[in-house]
C-alpha cells in the first residue's frame, strides 16, 4: 500500500510536526515557507499561524509577526491564543549608554617559542558499499539526495548533490515517519510501506523495510513510479550489506 501523506486529512499533524522541528532547530525560513504553503489549503489551522508568529519573531521581523496574527484572526476570530498575542505588548528597555573608552596601555608582547605540532592525519574510509549503493540514485534526473535512517532518526548513510544538514533532516524524516505510522495504526489502515511528502519546491519519497527508512529528496515533477522500483532494490541491497 502506498500512502501519499500530504493528500490525506491526517497529514495536518505531520505538517505541524515538521514545521515545529524546523522552528526548534532555528530553521526559520524553512518553517515559514512550509507554513505559508500549507495555509493555502488549510487557512483555518491555528497552529500554523502560531508557528509562523514564532518564526518571524525568531528572525526579528516583528511587523510580519503581527500581520500574520491579524491574518489568522480574520480566519479564526475565536482563537484565544491568537488574541493573546495581539494583546501582548513587549516593553522596550533602552540600552544603557556605552562606558567611556579606557586608556589603552601598549604592551610589548613577550616572544614565546611555540612548538610546531604536525597536523593530525585523518583516515578516510574508502569503498563504503552502502554509499556506493545510494549513489546509484543520483543518476536519476532531479534527484537531489538520498538518506538512509533508522527509526530512531540516526543517520546511517547519505549521498547528495549539494551540502545540507544531513543529521537534522534525518531526524525530521524519522519524526514524519513515526507520525504517519502511528496515524495509520490508529485508523487501522495497515502498515507503512511508502509515502510522499509534498513540499513547496519538491518532494520527499519515504520507503521503509525492516526498520530502515530510505528517503529520496527530489524535484517537484518527479513521479513515484520513477523511484519506486529502484528504492526497493536499494533497500534490499542495503539490508544485506548491514546484516552481513
Amino acid at each position: 500500500m502506498t500512502d501519499e501523506l500530504m493528500s490525506s486529512p491526517e497529514s495536518s499533524s505531520v505538517i505541524v510536526s515538521l514545521a515545529r522541528l524546523y522552528l526548534e532547530n532555528k530553521m526559520f525560513d524553512q518553517a515559514i515557507e512550509l507554513c505559508l504553503s500549507s495555509l493555502e489549503s488549510s487557512p483555518e489551522s491555528e497552529e500554523l499561524y502560531l508557528i509562523l508568529y514564532e518564526a518571524y519573531m525568531g528572525k526579528g521581523e516583528t511587523g510580519k509577526a503581527r500581520e500574520i496574527v491579524k491574518k489568522g484572526l480574520s480566519h479564526i476570530p475565536g482563537s484565544e491564543k491568537l488574541k493573546k498575542l495581539v494583546e501582548e505588548k513587549k516593553e522596550e528597555v533602552p540600552a544603557p549608554p556605552p562606558p567611556p573608552p579606557e586608556e589603552k596601555v601598549e604592551e610589548v608582547p613577550e616572544k614565546v617559542a611555540v612548538e610546531e605540532v604536525p597536523p593530525e592525519k585523518v583516515e578516510v574510509e574508502e569503498g563504503d558499499p552502502v554509499l556506493s549503493v545510494l549513489k546509484k540514485f543520483l543518476s536519476l534526473k532531479d534527484i537531489y539526495g538520498v538518506l538512509l535512517v533508522d527509526e530512531s532518526g540516526l543517520l546511517i548513510s547519505q549521498a547528495s548533490r549539494k551540502e545540507f544538514d544531513y543529521e537534522t533532516t534525518a531526524a525530521l524524516i524519522a519524526s514524519m515517519y513515526s507520525e504517519a505510522k502511528d496515524a495509520l495504526e490508529k485508523l487501522e489502515l495497515g502498515g507503512f510501506e511508502s509515502g510522499i511528502v509534498e513540499l513547496p519546491r519538491g518532494k520527499i519519497f519515504i520507503f521503509e523495510e525492516g526498520g530502515i527508512i530510505l528517503s529520496v529528496l527530489a524535484g517537484k515533477n518527479v513521479m513515484l513510479g520513477l523511484v519506486l522500483a529502484r528504492a526497493r532494490s536499494i533497500l534490499s541491497q542495503v539490508k544485506k550489506i548491514l546484516e552481513g
